[in-house]
């Protein structure tokens, strides 16, 4: 159920239509929970017993809309959502977007009753125009919004909502203002009412079209603290407005009501000739005498920029405290006492809360998010505050912004720079707001976007700093430069790739660790880490093919044995792996992990208990965490077969398995195996619905296959045959793909009589065969076709563990 309470006041879900307990959750769900007492006395205040008429209130939900209302012996409360509960969600966190969708007209709009009660009545109203108020200033940001980014048209319209609004009151005459630049800026014909209006309020409004677009942009959003101190000063107070290039300043300045003065250099008294005239020629002294009588507000920018002989003036001005008041801009700090000193940073992420995206595009980089509201290319107006750095300054912010940890000496050795020179750039770069103390890059996606159109800049920047980096950190700024490599990059960057790789198979991702290795230089550890990669990834018709190009050493032979068995060889694995016990303690943690599946798919479990513990001391003492658990996993496999108890020997290895998700997905296949032979079916589901999500997130095609033919077999066992189809087919797809021709016959066998398709099944009996799994085949053949028992598989062997 949902009640909607903002322009009517309905109960959907339900056919409930009593208006006065429609009424009371209305106030249940804008007020929260409250005493019954007290509800009945403000809903039922001249009824003989209000407790009473209440108790018949909630009896009438109970019976006609069960959940709506809840209730307990003292206090009556609402579970029901509302539209004006989420309208007051939007305001509160400023989606002002979301609120104006839901406010759909006034709160409780064509309610009415005859027996009000002067207490309800008023809360109505009051919470009607409180409703109001916030869309009518809802509208107003909107408004204000779009006029920051150049929208005048889109924003006059919200405009005109808002000082229309349905159960809004009149706007105060103090935001009549606010109105008029909004509607005037978009030539609308309302601004010319709210212009008659002020009038009568003594208001007077005088703002042109193109003056009210200029004060309306974004140039100086988030800067309200430091307008509204600018605009309060006093007759004779003198202000310092300071901040690096790109912080907005003169923005902020032109904005202002006021004389704006660009400074100029060159002759004396350049910068004050447009208020001295033919005084000029007077001598300092009367020059001075006709500045003290300035009234009004004049904003000189910048300071830096002023000629000397005004600059002495000023100076000079200041002291004789003139009554007029005056603003100075300057990159640097005050040059004299003044009244108002404002030192302009970057913008917070709360200044820009109103804009979604602004503070994570620009990271408030006031002359970035001028150009974000513009809808302007970031990378372009990026550029523009780079060009004005002194030369070489942007290279060095452009290399901290590729760094994902932030390291100003690397940096200084990447690109060959004296320790003067980089703290003399870092100075530079503290102060317009680019970097931070510790060296981040702010402005990271302009940077980005930058970069990307700058791309050999940012390639040769990016080789330089792999050189200096660590293998795994080197990774991403390798692969960046890859058109620049030079031969003696070549060791390294393999390294590179290759921990990038071993990093992605540590935390499940074998098939993206595959194609990150297939980009890098050739090499055997290469080809070798690739076969890795694409068997732990179930694709193991691929993972041999890479292998077989390697000469034989226990290593390849152990890997070929794993293979081996996945493919349905069990001689020719039995062959490799036995070869392969010869070799270091890698080699034959491998080798005895698939002579363990070897005997456990000959019903020798305990044997295969025993071989398992082997590998799984072996990749213990080796560090090998990921190993480890996923042959504890087999462990706990071989237990369930030999009758021992398991569940906490899969709970060991799923902790052992840490981050791995392919691992896991492997492990939690086999567990719930375990309590589908329990017959517990929730929980089988459930566990391999986790296994499923796991294994396809981290691209183990083959784990993810055997879940869903599992799954498959479970609906298939209740008579669900929509989603036991729709399992089988999705599992044969996996299983096709990672080229095991088990899991191949076995689904299709199973989908064949889902569907009653006998050729189907003989193909599939013949698939099995054809890989070596005679036994099964024969399996399906005691049963009569189409009518034994479909297969799951019965356990997984975790042979491909990370």
């Amino acid at each position: 159920m949902h009640l909607n309470t903002l322009g009517g006041l309905v109960l959907e879900g339900s056919n409930f239509t009593r208006v006065k307990p429609l009424i009371l959750l209305s106030y249940l769900a804008v007020e929260g929970s409250k005493d019954r007492r007290y509800l009945s006395e403000f809903f039922w205040l001249g009824a003989s017993d209000g407790l009473n008429s209440l108790s018949r209130a909630l009896s009438q939900f109970r019976k006609d809309a069960p959940g709506a209302i809840e209730a307990d012996e003292q206090r009556v409360w609402t579970n029901v959502d509302s539209d004006a509960q989420e309208f007051l969600n939007a305001v509160e966190a400023k989606n002002f977007t979301r609120a104006v969708e839901l406010y759909a007209g006034p709160f409780l709009e064509g309610a009415y009753l005859q027996d009000w009660g002067e207490e309800l009545e008023e809360w109505i109203y009051q919470t009607r125009e409180d409703f109001a108020t916030r869309a009518q200033e809802a509208l107003l940001q909107l408004a204000e919004d779009d006029a920051a980014r150049g929208r005048f048209a889109a924003s006059s319209k919200n405009a005109e909502r808002a000082f229309e609004l349905p159960g809004a009151p009149a706007p105060e005459p103090e935001s009549l203002s606010r109105y008029y630049a909004l509607l005037i800026a978009g030539n609308s014909p309302l601004a010319a009412k709210v212009k008659e209006e002020a009038d009568s309020y003594g208001i007077s409004l005088k703002l042109k079209s193109d003056e009210a677009k200029g004060k309306l942009q974004s140039t100086f959003v988030g800067r309200d603290k430091e307008r509204g101190k600018l605009e309060s000063l006093q007759k004779g107070q003198w202000a310092w407005v300071s901040g690096a290039s790109g912080m907005g300043k003169t923005a902020l300045l032109k904005s202002l009501s006021g004389t704006y003065i660009q400074s100029r250099a060159g002759l004396p008294y350049a910068t004050l000739e447009p208020l001295l005239g033919t005084s000029l020629e007077s001598g300092e002294e009367l020059m001075l005498r006709k500045l003290s009588k300035l009234e009004g507000v004049y904003i000189f920018d910048p300071w830096e920029w002023m000629d000397e002989e005004s600059q002495k003036l000023l100076r000079r001005l200041r002291d004789v405290k003139p009554e007029a008041k005056i603003i100075l801009g300057s990159r640097e700090e005050a040059a004299f006492r003044v009244d108002v000193e404002i030192e302009l940073s970057s913008l917070t992420k709360k200044d820009l809360q109103r804009f979604t995206g602004a503070w994570e595009k620009t990271e408030g980089l006031p002359a970035l998010v001028g150009a974000f509201l513009r809808e302007e290319p970031l990378g372009e107006a990026l550029e523009a505050r780079l060009d004005a750095l002194p030369k070489g300054y942007d290279r060095i912010y452009l290399a901290m912004a590729l760094l994902e940890n932030p390291d100003p000496a690397l940096v200084r050795r990447a690109l060959g720079l004296k320790a003067s020179v980089m703290s003399k750039a870092y100075e530079t770069l503290m102060a317009t707001g680019l970097i931070a103390s510790n060296g981040k890059a702010f402005a990271y996606q302009a940077a980005v976007d930058y970069l990307e159109a700058h791309h050999v800049l940012g390639s040769e920047l990016a080789l330089k700093l792999a050189r200096e980096l660590s293998e795994l950190e080197a990774f991403p700024l390798y692969s960046r430069a890859k058109l620049l490599w030079e031969d003696e990059d070549f060791p390294s960057v393999r390294n590179a790739y290759a921990a990038w790789a071993n990093e992605l198979l540590r935390r499940g991702f074998p098939q993206r660790a595959s194609e990150v290795l297939q980009e890098a230089p050739k090499g055997e550890d290469i080809t070798f880490l690739r076969s890795r990669a694409l068997e732990r990834a179930g694709l193991f018709k691929e993972a041999l093919k890479e292998l077989e190009t390697l000469k034989e050493t226990p290593e390849t032979l152990a890997l070929k044995g794993a293979l081996y068995w996945r493919l349905g060889k069990p001689e020719e694995a039995r062959s490799a792996s036995e070869r392969a016990l010869d070799g270091e303690m890698e080699a034959r943690a491998e080798a005895l992990n698939t002579l363990g599946s070897l005997s456990l798919s000959m019903g020798k479990h305990k044997e295969s208990i025993e071989t398992f513990r082997r590998s799984a001391a072996l990749w213990r003492s080796l560090g090998y965490s990921s190993r480890f658990a996923d042959t504890l996993g087999n462990v706990a496999v071989s237990k369930v077969l030999s009758n021992e108890p398991a569940e906490e020997t899969f709970q060991e290895a799923l902790k052992a398995a840490g981050e791995n998700l392919s691992l896991k997905a492997r492990i939690l296949l086999n567990l719930g195996w375990m309590y589908d032979k329990k017959d517990q079916f929730d929980k089988a589901s459930g566990t391999w619905e986790e296994s499923a999500r796991l294994a396809e997130e981290s691209g183990a095609n083959d784990t993810a296959a055997n879940v869903w033919n599992n799954l498959g077999v479970l609906y298939h066992r209740r008579n669900n045959v929509p989603k036991a189809r729709l399992s089988y087919e999705r599992a044969l797809r996996l299983a096709q793909k990672s080229g095991e021709r088990l899991m191949v016959g076995m689904f299709m066998a199973n989908l064949a009589e889902l569907i009653e398709d006998r050729g189907g099944w003989e193909e599939a009996l013949r698939i099995l065969e054809d890989a070596g799994h005679k036994e099964e085949a024969d399996q399906y053949r005691i049963d009569l076709p189409l009518n034994h028992p479909f297969r799951e598989q019965e356990f997984h062997i975790n042979g491909n563990g990370n």
